[in-house]
């Protein structure tokens, strides 16, 4: 591996705050294309059931407005890992 600073992945991500520059974007509803709220998070992952018609990813995600996808990272924590589960 190479020990140049600009192509070590590692140090790269370790030296982004002395840099000023994000390890992250803005999470959670601070991000300006957030299309859920923490409190909707929070109730779709309370009323998520596995492979049901009424609150499954599909159902939950066509009440909150969003996409399947958006809602299944939202209710994995791949998204939203700030929200306790």
């Amino acid at each position: 591996m190479n020990s140049n600073p600009t192509v070590n992945p590692v140090v790269n991500k370790a030296s982004k705050p002395l840099r000023n520059t994000k390890v992250h974007g803005h999470p959670g509803e601070r991000n300006p294309r957030a299309c859920l709220t923490e409190d909707a998070v929070r109730i779709a992952r309370k009323l998520y059931e596995p492979y049901s018609r009424q609150w499954g990813v599909r159902a939950l995600a066509r009440r909150f407005g969003v996409s399947c996808t958006a809602m299944h990272h939202a209710i994995s924590g791949k998204c939203w890992p700030h929200v306790p589960m």
